[in-house]
Formats: C-alpha cells, structure tokens, sequence
C-alpha cells in the first residue's frame, strides 16, 4: 500500500475511535439541552429571525426543513434529536444516527445561523468528519450485537479532524499576524476587557489595570501567537507534540474559564483526542479501573 494511503486508511485500534464517539455524544448531548429552553424563541417562526431575511441575506441554498413547523412540531423534533444523540453515544445504529445528527445539526444551523459561533460550527464538522469511519466496531450495543471484539477501525476520520486543527490554528494565527494587538501583545488584555466576552468582568476590571498583570497577558499573548503559528509542525514532529497539546489544553481551558465562548474550547479539546498514540483509551480505562481495584495483595 502506498504511504499516502497507509497513511490516511491503516488500522488501528477501534476503542481509540469508540472512545470519540462517546465523548463527543456527551459534548453534542449538553449542546442540545442548552436549546432546550430557548427553542422556539431561535427556531421557530415566531421568533426573531424570519425565514425571508435568510433566504435573502444569508443563502438562498439554506435547509428549510424547521421552516413553519408549530411549537409542539419542533419539540417534538428536538427530541427525536436527543434519541439520535443518545443512539449514537451508545453505539446503537451507530453509521444512521450520525447522519440524522449532521443532518439535524445542519438544519438547525441554517434556521438560526446568527446565534451560533465557532464552538458550534466545529462541533458540526466534527461531526460530519465521524460518518467516515464506523465509530461503533467497539465499546458498542452494535459491536455487542454483532459479537465482535477487539476489532480495529481505519484512521481516516481522525486524520481529517487533525487536518481541521492544523488548517484552523495555522489561518487563525497567520491572520493574527496581520493585525497589531496580537503583535504588539495586547490581545488577551483587550478580550477580557470586553464586557460582553469576560465571564468575571468585576475581577478582570478590578487587576487589568495592574502592571505585573499586563506584562503576564501581553507574555501569554505572544506565546499564544507563535503556537498558533508553529502549530502543525510542533504537532506534527512527535518529539513535540504532547508538549503541544498541552499548551493548547491550558490555553482553551485559559479561554473557557475567563471568557464566554460557549462550547468552543470543548470542541477544539475533543479533537486534540485524534492526535493520541493507538491503543490510549483502553490504557486509559485500564488504569482507571486498576486505580479503583486499589493496592493489590499478594
């Protein structure tokens, strides 16, 4: 097999991309009771986005399928969303319930695109990426049903989510570059002044104005940057990565804790889960459960 194809197709162990499926059902489980209460404020027609405005203004080639339908109508089709979330944590119809949550994801995109950001949009296509490799040949109700066991699944979603990461942190830290906050090293300071951003604006106002405090965000700034920059060959080098996508966990929990992204960081932190070596979520769940047996006696 060519390398290119051994590449993007080889084997590896199928819990690694078991353990993906369920994470991210749990991820798109608490982004879809976040709808919950707002729901047919934001998509349904008598909420403030009007259908003719998107045809208009946004894109004439947008899903209308939540176009008209009556209160009970979206409930009831939220919750068939939130059966297809659950199928799919569970691994039952695994390849099925996929397709019905991208298509639900998308539908619900292009009847409210204005109150979704960036955490939704990757959370989207991360979701899209898992329809090409079946996520449920292990830690499964279809891998019980079926009998199989230790199967292996080949590597290509998660070689198109890495490539989503590396393509994401390399424009957005090259446009950055283009800018003079990020330069110049008041970037983070300028974010968390923003009211409308900062999770603790009482806090942030109280030390933003502190000299030692500025010299830290302008330090986190330019190190911020220069990851971003330098992130696929840091991440691509295996010597460097971990020590990567550590500094990009501290960095998206940095942004989680102190600003109002919404489920950004947590999107971007699920697919860092394609970057681990084969074989880490069932030493994962073996160290756990060796840590739970506790001490063993001779």
């Amino acid at each position: 097999m060519p390398a290119v194809m051994r590449f993007l197709f080889e084997e590896r162990d199928a819990r690694d991309l078991a353990a993906m499926r369920i994470t991210l059902g749990l991820l798109l489980l608490a982004w879809w009771l976040a709808l919950w209460p707002d729901l047919t404020l934001w998509f349904s027609d008598r909420g403030p986005v009007d259908t003719e405005l998107l045809d208009t203004n946004w894109s004439i080639y947008r899903s209308h399928f939540l176009d008209g339908l009556s209160d009970g109508q979206l409930q009831a089709v939220h919750v068939a969303g939130l059966v297809a979330i659950l199928a799919f944590t569970v691994g039952f119809g695994t390849p099925l319930m996929n397709i019905v949550i991208v298509f639900l994801l998308a539908a619900y995109w292009h009847r409210s695109p204005w109150i979704q950001n960036g955490g939704d949009r990757l959370l989207r296509i991360f979701t899209f990426y898992m329809l090409f490799t079946d996520s449920g040949r292990a830690w499964s109700v279809d891998a019980r049903l079926r009998g199989a066991t230790d199967a292996t699944a080949p590597v290509f979603s998660m070689r198109l989510i890495q490539l989503q990461l590396i393509v994401m942190y390399t424009y957005t830290g090259i446009a950055k570059c283009s800018g003079f906050t990020w330069l110049d090293g008041s970037a983070i300071y300028y974010s968390l002044s923003d009211i409308g951003y900062s999770r603790f604006p009482a806090l942030t106002d109280a030390i933003l104005p502190l000299k030692p405090v500025r010299a830290v965000l302008a330090l986190l700034t330019w190190i911020t940057l220069v990851w971003e920059v330098f992130f696929a060959p840091l991440v691509i080098w295996r010597r460097t990565r971990m020590a990567t996508l550590i500094v990009g966990v501290l960095v998206h929990v940095g942004i989680f804790g102190l600003l109002a992204v919404g489920i950004f960081s947590w999107s971007t932190l699920w697919g860092y889960l394609a970057f681990l070596p084969s074989g880490w979520a069932v030493r994962l769940v073996d160290g756990v459960k060796a840590r739970l047996r506790g001490p063993q006696t001779a």
